[in-house]
């Protein structure tokens, strides 16, 4: 652009390349133009930040830490982080570069995904929990898991983070691994088959599942409640998150629209102009067309 103006020649096109890569730049990190000499620009974020004021652009980098587990959080020096200028950046979610999707795809990882998992590993304790309970299925041990299992072993209540992901059937009732389903009927830990028509034990894990009790998470201490309602408080908390965020970005859509609307109306419509153009050229060979006739008469007038 610099070197078009210099040698007199329209730099048009490639201020409008300059721009199409800016708007792609501002839906990653919300950003505010400034003017500079000889047709320079400087960009920074709306909180402050340069990204470019000068021929050097800040430079940003990103090692992603592989596959993320449960056991994985925000403090974990395996997470990936944010590398700005060759500094990791802590909270790049709250810091100078939020606002766009770079911080919103931080907050997805470190916080809604961890907030989910402890959700839903809560209700996968809370399962495991009322179904082990010995008043429910007399023939489990003190201590022992009863219908599902932590991947095949004894729950541990002090490693329920990842539990969901690692939520199974106790083998003890399926045929496959050398159960019985009969178990269910008659109890996990059932060393011979029962009366086939009893169902005492299913109708105790059915009220288990329905009673409003205290919950077993230690992070849901305090609460009170049912399996069933349990599962419906989290799935009205992600709808309600969607629905926030679906409505905050109808409204960011409908704003755009208005401050484009009023920039295109202060604008040139080149269309318009071009259209404008096309007639008056017309109209001014027609002229010229009457101007010239008139002159051969006036000619021919005079020759007489």
């Amino acid at each position: 652009i610099i070197v078009a103006k210099a040698n007199g020649r329209d730099s048009s096109s490639l201020q409008d390349a300059r721009q199409s890569a800016i708007d792609k730049i501002s839906a990653i990190v919300p950003i505010q133009e400034m003017a500079r000499e000889n047709g320079r620009i400087a960009l920074f974020t709306t909180r402050g930040a340069a990204l470019l004021d000068g021929k050097a652009p800040t430079s940003f980098s990103f090692q992603p830490s592989g596959r993320l587990t449960a056991n994985i959080d925000e403090t974990s020096p395996h997470l990936g982080r944010l590398v700005i200028n060759g500094e990791i950046e802590d909270t790049a979610g709250s810091g100078l570069f939020s606002g766009g999707s770079l911080s919103e795809l931080f907050l997805v990882r470190d916080e809604y995904a961890v907030s989910a998992q402890i959700s839903i590993d809560a209700i996968a304790r809370e399962l495991h929990d009322r179904l082990a309970d010995p008043s429910v299925d007399p023939t489990i041990p003190a201590g022992r898991s009863g219908l599902f299992t932590d991947g095949g072993t004894d729950f541990n209540p002090a490693d329920e983070r990842g539990f969901s992901s690692r939520l199974a059937i106790n083998s003890r009732v399926n045929p496959e691994n050398g159960g019985a389903s009969s178990r269910i009927r008659d109890g996990i830990y059932a060393m011979a088959p029962g009366d086939v028509g009893s169902s005492a034990l299913l109708e105790r894990m059915g009220d288990a599942l329905a009673f409003v009790g205290p919950y077993s998470s230690a992070t849901s201490v305090g609460v009170t409640g049912s399996i069933s309602s349990m599962s419906s408080t989290l799935l009205s908390d992600v709808t309600t998150t969607r629905l926030r965020s679906e409505s905050r970005q109808a409204h960011d859509v409908a704003l755009e629209s208005s401050l484009q609307s009023a920039l295109f109306a202060g604008g040139v419509d080149s269309d318009r102009e071009i259209e404008l153009l096309l007639h008056l050229e017309k109209a001014y060979a027609a002229n010229a067309k009457v101007i010239k006739a008139a002159n051969e008469m006036l000619d021919n007038i005079l020759r007489i």
